[in-house]
């Protein structure tokens, strides 16, 4: 009964850390995505001059 209880447990940390992993790589994604489009501004700004 114990073990059930603590293997339940683990199934549900390595989910939450899944989880967490997930979002960190989308918010770097976003930000990656963030990046190119400002220095594609700043490119096209440079182009201008």
């Amino acid at each position: 009964m114990i073990k059930i209880m603590m293997m339940i447990k683990i199934m549900m940390m390595i989910k939450i850390m899944m989880m967490i992993k997930i979002m960190m790589m989308i918010k770097i994604m976003m930000i990656i995505k963030i990046m190119m489009i400002i220095i594609k501004i700043i490119i096209m700004m440079m182009m201008m001059m």
